[in-house]
């Protein structure tokens, strides 16, 4: 009788600390009883969606590890079966956030663990903030603190983020462990985007405020490119690439297969919560009081058949790579607004057909986020191919390891539909839907007086940013210098006076700048120039030179009065006599 030799799944974690490299084993060393390993229980989630992978390791305290491990020491997580890929055991790299000792007592016993929590290293980006001190430092909106610094205009995506790293990050961050490694010897960058990429608008990165994690996503332009850290043959990688929108960089994605028998549970189904008609893109930089949309006639992509069930619902986006870099730019931005709103439909448009969910496997290392993953169940007599969006990795001492992938744009027929109807089907909207007439036809019928063209007249925009922004005199909210920068901020009324003008623009459907990078400086180059106050009109920016030149930005109401973000107050109106008899007047901008 032949003898059957059982395996179960192992798993190391590394610590290199100032004081030298400590290793926590599920098993020991020496074989022996598992149950004397270091390691309980490793929960790991990296997804897509999020902006830094996070882990949590428990182990037992007999070694004190609380008082080995520090904030910020370096993690490396390996897990493995023995007919895994050995040199694709690592899980993750990452920092630690937090260590302490737990104790939890029970009617006979008493159990004493170190908790260890933190993220990958996208911590470290997003810990590391960069811009400038305004109260001992000093800019001007075009000079920006990197100017000359980073070539930005004219460069993609893939090299602007190559600068920023080789010049700041690996400049300025020094994390430096017992094992000699540094921060540039631990990232490994596989960089690359989206083709004919060129940057127009430099404004909101040369003048950029905030953290590093931030300033990279703002470059990346997503969702027209992807940026995520996973792990490559042991390798730590900050991943940046062309959002695999079309048939050959999808099927340039790796693509796993499971069965049946590789699934312990699932939760598949389909949602049309992030369902479209009408999709459209505009160029961040453009300013025109007739099209405030900013698609110089770039007519929106929609989809009759999906109008049907969602009416007019809208999915709009902005980038800063098209624009108008010289006269010779004029008739390629067209052309290339076409295939950014083309790749939007087609990225979207089948979201209620696509499957999504979690499938939890038999743990393996060998899963990664933005690849592909083909589910062919006999169970259920189909087999679904899924984009992998997120990847959890639970492993239980001497019990289980477990992956739960979760994946979305699933679709049967191992996907070969992908590519097909509705897909490609993108029709150039031109108005009249809900029975308004086309700004075409009333033009052509010469009868265009009084006409809203697409996107609204200056006049009724400016009548309603100003009662968005009146709302906010009755709405709690606080000035907080620096703040208005991050959703939370906005949930919590937390603004400064640029980031508060910058949400009131949005509000009306106009984009001013980033939320993380517009400052006075940025509002300052937006628009046109407006050449003194008796020229104001309702919507124009007023700026004051408070601690600085345009120091301080307001919304012009009209009576000589403005409404802004104050120190002092919050949002409040002011009179513009007694700001600029007191500071002095700033820039006068009209961007409606």
């Amino acid at each position: 009788m032949g003898k059957v030799k059982r395996f179960k799944p192992e798993a190391t974690v590394s610590f290199y600390t100032e004081k030298g490299e400590i290793v926590a084993r599920s098993k020991p060393k020496k074989q022996g009883d598992a149950i004397d390993g270091d390691v309980l229980q490793i929960n790991t989630q990296n997804d897509l969606a999020n902006d830094a992978g996070v882990f949590q390791i428990v182990l037992t305290a007999k070694n004190r590890w609380d008082k080995k491990i520090a904030s910020n020491d370096l993690v490396i997580i390996k897990m493995h079966r023995n007919d895994d890929d050995k040199e694709d055991q690592t899980i993750m790299f990452g920092l630690v956030d937090d260590v302490r000792k737990t104790v939890s007592v029970g009617d006979e016993t008493v159990e004493r663990n170190v908790l260890i929590m933190g993220r990958n290293f996208a911590k470290a980006l997003i810990n590391f903030e960069v811009g400038v001190v305004q109260e001992v430092e000093m800019t001007t909106a075009s000079l920006g603190w990197l100017e000359g610094r980073v070539n930005f205009m004219g460069e993609n995506a893939a090299n602007i983020v190559k600068q920023v790293m080789n010049d700041l990050v690996f400049k300025y961050m020094e994390y430096e462990f017992e094992n000699g490694k540094k921060i540039k010897e631990l990232v490994h960058m596989k960089l690359s985007s989206r083709k004919g990429e060129r940057l127009f608008d430099d404004k909101s990165f040369i003048n950029f405020q905030g953290s590093m994690y931030s300033f990279l996503k703002e470059i990346v332009d997503e969702p027209f490119n992807q940026m995520f850290w996973e792990t490559y043959k042991g390798k730590n990688t900050l991943v940046v690439r062309e959002t695999p929108f079309n048939k050959d960089n999808w099927n340039d994605l790796k693509r796993h297969e499971i069965t049946d028998e590789d699934v312990i549970s699932e939760s598949i189904g389909r949602s049309d919560l992030e369902s479209y008609a009408l999709f459209s893109v505009g160029m961040q930089s453009f300013f025109n009081s007739f099209d405030v949309s900013k698609t110089v006639n770039v007519f929106p992509l929609w989809y009759e058949p999906y109008f049907k069930k969602y009416g007019l619902r809208r999915l709009n986006r902005y980038t800063a790579y098209v624009g108008y870099g010289n006269a010779e730019d004029a008739g390629d931005v067209n052309t290339k607004l076409e295939s950014y709103q083309r790749d939007l439909f087609n990225w979207n448009i089948m979201n209620p057909t696509f499957f999504n969910g979690t499938l939890v496997v038999k743990g393996r290392n060998k899963y990664k986020i933005g690849e592909r993953l083909l589910y062919k169940s006999a169970e259920d007599g189909r087999d679904i191919e899924f984009f992998v969006e997120g990847v959890s990795q639970e492993f239980v001492n001497m019990n289980h390891w477990y992956t739960t992938l979760t994946v979305t744009r699933g679709l049967e027929d191992s996907g070969k539909n992908r590519f097909k109807k509705p897909w490609g089907e993108g029709v150039a909207y031109q108005g009249g839907a809900l029975g308004t007439p086309a700004a075409a036809d009333m033009i052509d019928a010469g009868t265009t007086d009084g006409v809203v063209y697409p996107g609204g007249s200056a006049e009724g925009i400016a009548a309603q940013l100003i009662a968005n922004a009146k709302s906010w005199l009755n709405k709690p909210n606080k000035y907080v210098f620096g703040g208005g920068r991050n959703t939370s901020d906005i949930m919590a009324g937390r603004f400064d006076c640029s980031s508060w003008v910058r949400y009131i623009f949005e509000t009306v459907g106009i984009n001013v700048g980033p939320i993380s990078g517009t400052t006075t400086d940025t509002l300052a180059k937006q628009g046109s120039p407006v050449k003194s106050v008796m020229a104001l009109k309702p919507g124009d920016l007023v700026m004051f030179n408070t601690y600085k030149h345009n120091g301080h930005v307001t919304i012009y109401l009209g009576n000589g009065e403005a409404i802004g973000s104050q120190s002092s107050t919050g949002v409040g109106i002011i009179k513009v006599s007694t700001w600029q008899n007191k500071y002095g007047l700033g820039s006068l901008r009209r961007i409606l």
